[in-house]
């Protein structure tokens, strides 16, 4: 089988590159198409050596994105000519379903963010089969709901269960974390997604960057990272890793906070606390605080302060966490499996 696999987050190298390298070891051939965001997604290819075709990088502003989705439909349908694929999996994006219609390729999709509501309503109406994890709060359509299945599994245990990542705690050392000493990472997003709109989180500005970072700092290492140029008084705080080595950091952390909703449930599959800053409902982070008690969403950093310092606090936060991962675990599934037996259900030239 010709596999084509699209990707427009970092995210989504980690999602799919176990399902590509089982694909491979079974004789198939995946090859990617990508939109670039944060210039990590071409690195983390090169890093895992996959092959690639790069379209146009992800645009900031309606206005743009709007601009830039013809020039993609094109160069997504011209690939997809030229490589054939007799598969098309990935998230719901437009110019990939516009290149299914055209082609008549299976187009699978794995989705989780159920606030990308002007993406879904035109991408997923065209998908062939459509993956989404058991919190997924949105509901399609009875003509498309017939095409949907629920598995108990969130993105991240596509490359973060156990039987896919054994964390590397030299990281500790690399970014200074001492012995003993409780860490926190705080995320900064850009908000520049359409589905950001309206959305409120932690405060950008300078001084209240800082002033989260002080009220921290008396009880952890404090590690800053952010989808923009960090003002030089956070400096001595900002994250400076190898793209690929993010997971071992999250794994050795004591806490995460941030506006990424993807890196909160990393650091929930890993059994590390997570504290969610926005207005906006992710049915996985729900689910995970709910079910497990893996995290808190909060809608605002006053709040988040007030959490943070009651998990850093804890002395038994290690063995408590470690056991509502292990809870949490033994009612979910490898979604890298799934994703192979779905692929592969393709392998007699089913049509969309």
């Amino acid at each position: 089988m010709r596999v084509l696999v699209d990707m427009s987050h970092p995210a989504d190298v980690h999602l799919f590159k176990h399902t590509m390298w089982e694909l491979e070891k079974r004789g198939h051939t995946t090859h990617v198409l990508f939109r670039e965001r944060e210039d990590m997604i071409g690195a983390l290819l090169d890093e895992y050596g996959f092959s690639y075709t790069a379209m146009l990088k992800n645009q900031k502003g309606l206005m743009r994105k709007a601009m830039a989705m013809p020039i993609n439909d094109v160069l997504a349908l011209k690939y997809a000519v030229r490589f054939k694929p007799d598969v098309i999996l990935g998230h719901a994006a437009p110019y990939v379903a516009h290149a299914k219609i055209l082609t008549r390729t299976p187009y699978l999709v794995y989705e989780d963010t159920e606030v990308a509501t002007i993406n879904l309503m035109i991408s997923i109406p065209f998908a062939t089969r459509i993956l989404v994890h058991t919190g997924f709060q949105l509901e399609f359509g009875p003509l498309i709901q017939r095409r949907v299945e629920r598995v108990p599994a969130c993105k991240e245990l596509a490359y973060l269960h156990p039987e896919r990542f054994t964390p590397d705690p030299s990281i500790r050392e690399e970014v200074g974390i001492e012995e003993g000493q409780r860490s926190v990472l705080i995320r900064y997003s850009a908000r520049d997604s359409h589905h950001d709109i309206g959305v409120e989180g932690l405060d950008h500005s300078e001084k209240g960057i800082l002033r989260l970072v002080k009220a921290l700092e008396p009880h952890a290492k404090v590690m800053v990272q952010a989808e923009f140029e960090l003002p030089d008084s956070l400096k001595d705080h900002e994250l400076r890793i190898d793209p690929h080595r993010i997971h071992d950091l999250l794994s050795q952390i004591s806490l995460y906070i941030g506006e990424g909703s993807t890196m909160a449930a990393e650091a929930g599959v890993l059994g590390v606390p997570w504290i969610f800053i926005s207005n906006q409902v992710r049915g996985q982070l729900q689910e995970m605080e709910d079910d497990y008690g893996l995290g808190y969403i909060v809608p605002d950093q006053r709040t988040a302060v007030r959490r943070a310092l009651e998990v850093l606090k804890d002395p038994d936060l290690e063995a408590k966490w470690a056991e509502k991962r292990r809870r949490m675990l033994s009612e979910k599934i490898d979604l890298t499996n799934r994703l192979v037996e779905l692929v592969e259900e393709y392998d007699g030239g089913r049509k969309a």
